[in-house]
């Protein structure tokens, strides 16, 4: 009888410290459930110009480019967890949750960073469309660096992010900082713009994606179409639009539409709705216009979503730098 109790007493206190700090976690959730999760939004971008330069010998093409980020965004929630896990969960049942999406790897490049085994679960509802050209899953994994930065008092400056966020994709790094920017190199390198011109954004996202891949191996045989980087950057500076329209561009574009046409048909759509200006973002396919008449953008909102074929319509503006 005393074995047993012996036997049962210490399989009790193995089971009481295996539980003990999820005991103390849950506790702490209750007490100080502010502190236990955080929320960040993940802002959608566009290039309002994209020049590719050369290729570098480890595939990447050096780019110049103006980035800049959306009202459009996805919600992020990072929670704490005692187990030290890594959870992923999307509003998306398409979008993969295991160890390939770039919000769990941004989390797995944080913890490795900072050197400490944090664990997390993190929630995205996800409102970007996908595979569009609008560095949705950059946003969220930008998202995540942010969040946990703050939720464990890390206090890592964004240029640490930044460092951080380049080893999981291109696009991170800017959509750690967002609001408008020149990124060089493969888009790592950030020059803050000082945007203050506004308008109405309708992005049209036909049912196909595109490959990036592809896109830049077709590039790479054509002659391209040069894009005024700096007519754009003086434009912002002047807050003139029509400076801006004159030199916005992008060199994939052609490309782009030659192995998609549809991306070229919804630009002719979206000029005929009375867009002040039409550009592909990205490698496609998403296509954004540009309306200085908000009652206009509403109208070929309603127009764009009528047309009778697959597509995602989006009506949005700049997220500028005081917001």
């Amino acid at each position: 009888m005393s074995t047993v109790l012996l036997t049962f007493s210490y399989k009790s206190v193995i089971i009481l410290i295996k539980y003990t700090k999820t005991i103390i976690w849950y506790i702490n959730l209750y007490i100080n459930g502010d502190d236990m999760e955080i929320k960040e939004q993940a802002h959608a971008k566009i290039n309002l110009g994209l020049e590719v330069l050369s290729k570098r010998p480890d595939g990447y093409h050096d780019v110049h480019m103006v980035m800049q980020s959306l009202a459009l965004c996805d919600e992020v929630t990072i929670r704490k967890r005692a187990d030290g896990l890594i959870k992923v969960c999307t509003s998306k049942e398409e979008l993969k949750d295991d160890q390939t999406n770039l919000a769990y790897k941004a989390a797995q490049a944080f913890r490795t960073f900072v050197g400490k085994n944090y664990g997390v679960e993190i929630s995205i509802d996800k409102k970007i469309p996908m595979a569009a050209g609008l560095a949705g899953g950059s946003a969220d994994a930008a998202a995540v660096l942010r969040g946990m930065n703050r939720l464990f008092g890390e206090k890592l400056t964004d240029r640490e992010l930044c460092d951080v966020g380049v080893t999981i994709g291109a696009d991170v790094p800017f959509c750690i900082i967002e609001h408008t920017a020149i990124a060089e190199g493969i888009g790592e390198k950030l020059t803050p713009l000082p945007m203050k011109l506004n308008c109405s954004i309708l992005l049209v996202k036909p049912y196909f994606g595109v490959s990036t891949k592809a896109v830049y191996e077709a590039f790479d045989s054509s002659d391209g179409n040069k894009v005024n980087i700096q007519g754009i950057v003086d434009g912002i500076h002047n807050q003139d639009w029509n400076e801006c329209f004159a030199a916005m561009g992008n060199d994939l574009e052609s490309v782009t539409i030659g192995l998609y046409p549809k991306v070229g048909e919804i630009k002719e759509e979206l000029k005929a709705c009375g867009a002040d200006y039409v550009l592909m973002s990205g490698s496609g396919p998403t296509v954004f216009a540009v309306f200085l008449d908000d009652m206009i953008c509403q109208k070929a909102y309603e127009s764009m979503k009528k047309l009778p074929y697959e597509k995602i319509v989006e009506k949005t503006s700049f997220m500028l730098a005081d917001e």
